[in-house]
């Protein structure tokens, strides 16, 4: 999924920020690879995450309502905002 850090900078910044929508759909396009290649049974497939994964999960959840079947969020970043817009909270400095 585009954004995280693990595959150089261009493949970090192609998912942040204005281009966060291709996180959503690389998340969405690798859950239906899976599910046409018989790799998962999509019957009991959920996600699990915390914190900024949160944006992810809300939007799929948005987009595609039948493709999980449970989400379940530990302290989601889920509206980044008024968090971003303050400029001495942490998370803003990233």
């Amino acid at each position: 999924v585009r954004g995280g850090g693990y595959l150089g900078g261009e493949w970090y910044r192609s998912g942040k920020a204005l281009n966060k929508w291709n996180s959503i759909r690389d998340f969405i396009e690798g859950v239906n690879y899976l599910r046409e290649n018989d790799v998962i049974d999509s019957k009991r497939l959920g996600l699990i995450t915390s914190s900024a994964g949160g944006i992810i999960a809300g939007a799929v959840l948005n987009e595609e309502k039948n493709l999980l079947q449970s989400i379940l969020l530990f302290s989601p970043f889920i509206n980044p905002y008024d968090t971003l817009q303050n400029p001495n909270d942490p998370l803003s400095k990233t």
